[in-house]
């Protein structure tokens, strides 16, 4: 099944319905809105907020293995990274996703950089892993800082396997995710004494050892005819070999990945063909199939809270055909409260998705849920509040647009009805000049303000400070309309009106 991929303008927009433990508990992820208008470009949205009780969309964990020799780099900055990161970008909406970025070839004997991560969920993450998190609006300038190697020695299976390793303990390799290795390369492996077969069962095996239950596919987006970047090129077939060999093993092996293609060269794309480097990522995206994810239990409130299982009311959301429905308490078409569970695995086999600590409600027959639909939960548990908005993007602050519960808030520092910027340092030319930080979003009490006494998890990103007349709380609906600072000088007259 064809996953949907979100078009989204330069102007971001974060529809943002928080979860609730007060009136309506959203297990999901956000709506993104669509405009149609001269500021049209395709963007991406990441929300950090809901992540701790969120039903996300199926887990993939990503290894780009980026080619950082001099003959890869002019070509790259003329397409190849904007391409790849334009769809790695379109991925990150749909998918719960985890993705390392890494240098390909090592520089002298150096100790190779081991590159740059980017999570959705850092649970279960290494601390070594943590500090070298970046936001995706990064992405393109971290593998831009790979260091160039000059030479024709290319170790690309020592390298997967080497990264496969070094990350199949540190809570990035997850058991319950897709494991899909990006290889993406002008060259060869040139390593001749590795046999393709061998180094595809080195593969399979530390696959098996991590215990995943996911598909495992080695993509491989390199040159598959002679001379195409330089008259020295040549078509990589040892890189095209392996990804066929992985493709029609676990095309017959479990976990199957059930694609059915004619293509000579599965899982690998012609780095000579601007249509093919768009189709490599893209092909992800509608190959993992999430008609594997239903789920047949819902986490209506953590197990801390108490709440009356009389008075839950339930409504389903469909985003196919964009329809609520109310789900009655029925053990036929409905729901049952089953109370308070240390851990449970809510999806339906073979989905696993283990939440703990919560009140839990079983679903029957057409009740149950396949995502991206998702519940609304009306409890009667305590709400939380917040005095922060965060963005994924450092914003260009003219013009952002705060809604919260359809009430426009405006910029006004020091109002409590208004909104101001966090900045770390100066704002020049309605741009803050530092980057991103660390920031706890939730507060005690509103009382507080100015200051404020935050509590709860800190998220990595860019933030917007509220008065304490419009903090908002689990049930809230956050909008946010702004250009990312990097695209201000794109901005059309007109785009997000006077």
């Amino acid at each position: 099944m064809r996953k949907n991929i979100y078009k989204i303008s330069i102007i971001i927009i974060i529809n943002l319905i928080i979860i609730s433990c007060g009136n309506e508990q959203q297990f999901s992820s956000p709506t993104i809105a669509k405009i149609e208008s001269a500021c049209d470009h395709q963007y991406y949205l990441e929300n950090k907020i809901q992540t701790k009780f969120s039903i996300v969309g199926p887990k993939v964990d990503f290894i780009f293995i980026w080619d950082n020799s001099t003959s890869m780099s002019n070509y790259t900055n003329n397409l190849l990274m904007k391409k790849v990161n334009e769809s790695v970008n379109k991925i990150s909406d749909t998918f719960d996703v985890h993705m390392l970025f890494a240098p390909l070839l090592k520089i002298g004997d150096e100790n190779i950089d081991n590159g740059y991560y980017v999570a959705d969920n850092n649970s279960g993450l290494d601390n070594s892993i943590k500090s070298k998190l970046i936001l995706k609006e990064n992405i393109n300038s971290s593998i831009s800082s790979f260091p160039k190697k000059l030479g024709s020695k290319e170790r690309g299976f020592e390298r997967s396997i080497e990264l496969l390793n070094q990350n199949k303990d540190n809570g990035f390799l997850r058991k319950d995710a897709h494991t899909i290795i990006v290889l993406i390369s002008t060259g060869e492996d040139t390593n001749t004494s590795q046999l393709v077969n061998n180094v595809a069962t080195t593969m399979i095996n530390i696959k098996n050892e991590m215990g995943n239950k996911r598909q495992f596919r080695f993509i491989s987006i390199v040159p598959h005819k002679d001379k195409c970047f330089i008259p020295t090129t040549k078509k990589s077939s040892r890189y095209i070999e392996l990804s066929k060999i992985i493709f029609n093993y676990f095309k017959d092996n479990s976990p199957k990945h059930g694609i059915s293609t004619t293509d000579p060269y599965p899982d690998s794309f012609n780095a000579c063909e601007d249509s093919q480097i768009i189709r490599s990522i893209a092909t992800i995206n509608e190959t993992i199939n999430i008609d594997d994810h239903i789920y047949q239990f819902w986490p209506i409130a953590p197990s801390s809270f108490e709440l009356d299982p009389t008075k839950i009311d339930v409504k389903k959301v469909d985003t196919r055909s964009n329809k609520i429905i109310e789900i009655q308490e029925s053990n036929l078409n409905g729901f049952k409260y089953i109370g308070k569970k240390d851990v449970l695995n809510i999806g339906e086999p073979p989905t696993e998705q283990n939440i703990e600590n919560n009140h839990f409600i079983q679903l029957f027959s057409d009740a149950k849920v396949l995502y991206p639909d998702y519940l609304i939960v009306q409890t009667q548990s305590p709400k939380n509040l917040f005095g922060f908005v965060r963005l994924q993007f450092k914003p260009y602050l003219k013009n952002l647009y705060l809604e919260i519960d359809g009430k426009t808030v405006p910029r006004s520092k020091n109002d409590p009805n208004g909104w101001e910027v966090v900045c770390k340092g100066k704002v020049t030319n309605e741009r803050c000049d530092s980057g991103p930080h660390e920031q706890e979003i939730q507060i005690d009490s509103p009382d507080d303000w100015p200051t404020y006494r935050l509590k709860g998890d800190k998220f990595l990103g860019y933030f917007l400070k509220l008065g304490r007349n419009v903090v908002y709380s689990n049930n809230s609906v956050i909008k946010v309309k702004y250009f990312p600072n990097s695209k201000a000088a794109e901005m059309p007259p007109g785009c997000l009106g006077p």
